[in-house]
């Protein structure tokens, strides 16, 4: 049986958890917020629901598992892998599932080169929730194939992207400036629309024109940005580096990334942790509730 250790048992790393539990796997979690007794509350009831096996600190989570995930933020992924470091050893293997940039993963890689674990570069590249560990992955580096022989036995949807650690990240990073960049653009267009009635029908009316149901995504995508709107503006100043290193001066993701900071400093991302607003519209009124207009 195949044993993963998560750490980061936020969102993406307790719903990645109960998936691989779900097709029989062995789960240790670990997160830094285990300290707050609120949240270690929580994420207890849903390790219990689930057969997690919670760690009291890295090494306890790291010991004799296969693979280690890192599901923090691009804000703690240096520290995580520092402290990870540590406890690491022969035949195991590290995947940053972090969203950042190429540069960003093979720091990472050096952080770790002095251990005897093998590191892969990791990028999720759908939300995790509605699909658990079989959300799509791209990996990349020498021990991708390795990794993906691995954790697709275990259920995964691993693939890999050729090159060397940061390449998987880099469709990540290039992929969100469409993503992200347009769940920006519903929730500013949103604003304006709402106040002339004319939401839906605009919608409706680009969804013609590029062949989708808009409403529908638009539904899906504002809300989410504006709960994920905390993590979202590391990802954005991530992208925004990966841009520049290629030569691109990042104007649109650099302006998504200070859209999302002004709604995380009113506090519109407060309290929707676990809780997405239900549509576009739910989504507004908290924007419009804090001061937006």
């Amino acid at each position: 049986m195949t044993t993963f250790a998560i750490i980061g048992y936020g969102e993406a790393g307790s719903n990645m958890a109960a998936g691989l539990r779900s097709d029989g796997a062995t789960v240790r979690a670990y997160d830094i917020k285990f300290d707050d007794p609120a949240s270690f509350a929580r994420m207890q009831a849903h390790a219990a629901t689930h057969g997690v096996i919670l760690a009291k600190d890295y090494p306890d989570c790291i010991a004799g598992a296969d693979a280690i995930f890192s599901l923090v933020d691009s804000a703690a992924m240096y520290a995580a892998a520092t402290l990870a470091c540590e406890s690491l050893v022969q035949g195991q293997i590290y995947i940053d599932f972090n969203s950042a940039g190429p540069g960003a993963k093979q720091r990472i890689r050096d952080i770790l080169k002095d251990s005897a674990a093998d590191m892969v570069d990791g990028a999720v590249m759908a939300d995790v929730p509605p699909t658990r560990h079989k959300t799509p992955i791209l990996t990349a580096g020498p021990a991708a194939e390795r990794f993906a022989a691995l954790a697709n036995a275990a259920g995964m949807n691993i693939g890999i992207e050729p090159g060397d650690v940061g390449a998987a990240s880099a469709v990540k990073m290039l992929r969100s400036v469409l993503m992200k960049g347009i769940s920006s653009c519903i929730l500013e267009f949103a604003l304006a629309a709402e106040k002339f009635g004319k939401t839906e029908a605009v919608l409706i009316s680009v969804g013609e024109s590029i062949g989708m149901d808009l409403v529908k995504y638009a539904d899906r995508a504002g809300p989410r940005q504006l709960q994920h709107a905390g993590r979202r503006v590391h990802e954005m100043e991530e992208v925004a580096i990966t841009l520049e290193e290629t030569g691109v001066a990042p104007l649109m993701s650099a302006a998504c990334a200070k859209q999302l900071e002004r709604y995380v400093a009113a506090g519109a991302n407060a309290g929707l942790a676990g809780a997405c607003p239900e549509n576009l519209a739910a989504a507004v009124k908290i924007l419009r509730e804090k001061g937006f207009s």
